[in-house]
């Protein structure tokens, strides 16, 4: 993991949890067509935030995006991949399910126009690809 990823939390407003699509392979068997389950993609989640709330997390979320718009491909490298983690809090802070992003990677930071008619706090929101995800409820939950 890069070191400036290392740690970082972020309250978001909003997240996306993790969904799987099983694409399905066609079988012709006499005159039926059956359908087994194919290969599995992990569709990506978006992260929408408050850009204010945490300063110095927007600041290496974006270190983040440069290192994969940087990327050599003459150069197969991993460090702008990282794991990265989804937790449900309840009221009193303890996580009640979480969602644990392997190999993760952030396909597009967008930030939300500047509107000063408005006194709404300035959002961005980051779409994460990943190869995929391991979920779990808390133990303290089951």
């Amino acid at each position: 993991m890069n070191s400036y990823l290392r740690d970082i939390t972020v309250y978001a407003l909003k997240v996306d949890r993790p969904k799987a699509v099983i694409d399905k392979i066609l079988v012709h068997h006499g005159q039926d067509v059956i359908y087994i389950p194919g290969k599995s993609k992990w569709e990506p989640v978006e992260v929408t935030f408050y850009e204010t709330e945490n300063p110095d997390a927007t600041k290496a979320l974006y270190s983040w995006l440069w290192t994969v718009v940087n990327f050599n491909l003459s150069v197969l490298k991993k460090e702008f991949r990282s794991e990265a983690r989804i937790d449900m809090l309840d009221g009193g802070g303890n996580s009640t399910w979480v969602a644990t992003l392997k190999n993760a990677w952030p396909v597009q930071i967008s930030m939300e126009s500047l509107d000063y008619s408005s006194s709404e706090i300035a959002k961005t929101t980051m779409t994460v690809s990943y190869d995929k995800a391991d979920m779990s409820h808390s133990e303290s939950v089951e």
